[in-house]
């Protein structure tokens, strides 16, 4: 099944509250993604703080078109962490827990593998944000 077709199983999500931008974080990206993002917006995907590099001033999505597989399940799964945090966005008929776990299976049997973050961005992201934290004495 090409990414397409997994990407075509995931419902319909109602649209975002503007200037919102809250469930976009570091997400991670496929292969291929990582391609179709830069192609689509002349750069890659970095960490840029705790907000997608994506995320644009204005809270849109700069690659929505071509936005990577678990953005694409934001706010269409009956799951806690991938509800929209405002309530105001969601699929009609969500996926289950189980069907959106089938589908990045599916991603993942194509051969697509994460290619950001590395595990090394991670690290260098939680070193440089716990040396940020003030520890309390």
């Amino acid at each position: 099944m090409p990414l397409g077709q997994i990407y075509a199983c995931i419902p319909l999500v109602s649209a975002c509250a503007p200037d919102c931008g809250l469930c976009c974080g570091i997400v991670p990206f496929s292969e291929s993604e990582v391609v179709a993002a830069e192609k689509a917006s002349g750069k890659k995907p970095t960490i840029k703080g705790t907000d997608c590099c994506f995320l644009t001033a204005e809270k849109s999505c700069e690659i929505y078109d071509v936005r990577p597989l678990i953005c694409r399940l934001f706010g269409a799964v009956d799951e806690l962490h991938l509800r929209c945090p405002r309530g105001v966005c969601g699929a009609e008929f969500p996926l289950t827990r189980e069907q959106a776990g089938d589908l990045v299976r599916k991603q993942q049997e194509l051969g697509e593998i994460i290619a950001f973050p590395t595990i090394s961005e991670l690290e260098n992201y939680v070193e440089k944000m716990a040396s940020e934290m003030e520890v309390p004495e």
